[in-house]
This record gives structure tokens, C-alpha cells and sequence, in this order.
């Protein structure tokens, strides 16, 4: 990002502008979260927070993001967005645990927050690492103060392309978790209901 800023933008302070005035608005999902919850489910708020997310990678990606201005708006607008997938996120993997322990009767929350955790580390080695080869593909000269078109697309790219592609990747992965959300509840009653089968069996 502080490449895309630097090089595309031509000014580096609009990443630090962006992510100061997001630091503010980011409360705004934050204190929303339980009347959204409540209207949407939890994986009905990470839709709409990649939608929002989503929503403003795709006008920079249209638009080509032509100023610093451009830039601060909408990636402050998709970041209320990235705020309100990430904390919804948690407990979406709460409801694939019950949804787990329906299906297959047994409950494996050790595994799945494991499986969490290292997803998320793998996924910013990886990321990170996509990154450096990309740049390093492209020949890029840290010491060049203008830098040739291939750089600068894959700076874009790298700013916006790829995360307005991770956003519709989450939404539709959030659609297949809202539409077993609202049976939820009965999947829990059922749940317990073998639970207390056992119990009385034994």
C-alpha cells in the first residue's frame, strides 16, 4: 500500500491519512454489531460487510483510483466493510462448529480454531510472500523515484484487484453459511436432544 501511495498516488501521506481517519470510522460497524447481528445473522453482516468492502475495491478498480482523494474515500467506505466482515468472522466459525457437531455428532472446537489460527498465519505468510515475488518480477527499483507501468499496475493490483476478489471470495463462502444459519437453532435442540438420549441411556 505504501508503494500504491507513493508511486501511483505520488503522495505517501495518503496511507497514513486513510488509515487515521479508518481508525475513527471503524468504530462505526463496532458499535452496530448487535442490532446487525440481530437484523442479519452473523453471516448475514459478514455479506454485507464484504459488500461494502467489496463495493469500494470495485470502484477503485473502475475508476483506476486516479487521485489520493479517490483513494482516502473509498478505502475509508470499504473499510467500514473490512471492520464489519473481521469481527463477524469469529462468530461464523462458532456456527460452523454447531453446524459440525450436528453433521457429524461430534464436536471439534479444538481442531476447527486451530485450523483458524493457522489458516490465518499461512494465509499472511503466503500473502506477503505473493507479494515480494510479484514486485520482484516486475523489476521493481526502490531507488527510482518514477517507476514504469508494469510496477505501477502491479502496485494496483496488489492495492485493489486482489482484495475486491478476497471480499467476493468471502461473501459467497458467508452464502453457504446464511443459508444453514436460520436453521441453526433447531440443528442446537436436536443437538442436546441426542445428548440427552445418551444420557439416559447410560
Amino acid at each position: 500500500m505504501i508503494y500504491f501511495c507513493t508511486y501511483n498516488l505520488g503522495d505517501p501521506n495518503v496511507m497514513s491519512i486513510s488509515s487515521t481517519i479508518s481508525t475513527f470510522t471503524g468504530l462505526i460497524p463496532v458499535l452496530l454489531l448487535v442490532p446487525l447481528y440481530k437484523k442479519f445473522g452473523n453471516a448475514g453482516t459478514a455479506m454485507l460487510g464484504s459488500v461494502i468492502a467489496g463495493g469500494g475495491f470495485l470502484v477503485m478498480f473502475v475508476t483506476g483510483c486516479p487521485t489520493g482523494t479517490t483513494y482516502i474515500v473509498w478505502n475509508v467506505i470499504g473499510g467500514i466493510g473490512i471492520t464489519m466482515a473481521s469481527a463477524a468472522l469469529p462468530q461464523v466459525t462458532m456456527d460452523c462448529i454447531d453446524y459440525n457437531e450436528w453433521k457429524t455428532g461430534h464436536k471439534n472446537t479444538s481442531v476447527i480454531m486451530s485450523a483458524y489460527g493457522i489458516g490465518t498465519k499461512i494465509g499472511l505468510a503466503f500473502g506477503t510472500s505473493i507479494a515480494g515475488l510479484v514486485i520482484g518480477a516486475v523489476e521493481f527499483d526502490p531507488n527510482a523515484a518514477v517507476q514504469p507501468e508494469p510496477v505501477l499496475n502491479a502496485f494496483f493490483h496488489l492495492s485493489v484487484t486482489i482484495q475486491m476478489f478476497d471480499y467476493v471470495a468471502i461473501f459467497l463462502l458467508m452464502l453457504f453459511v446464511y443459508r444453514i444459519e436460520k436453521k441453526l437453532p433447531e440443528m442446537r435442540k436436536e443437538v442436546e436432544a441426542r445428548k440427552n438420549e445418551l444420557q439416559a441411556g447410560a
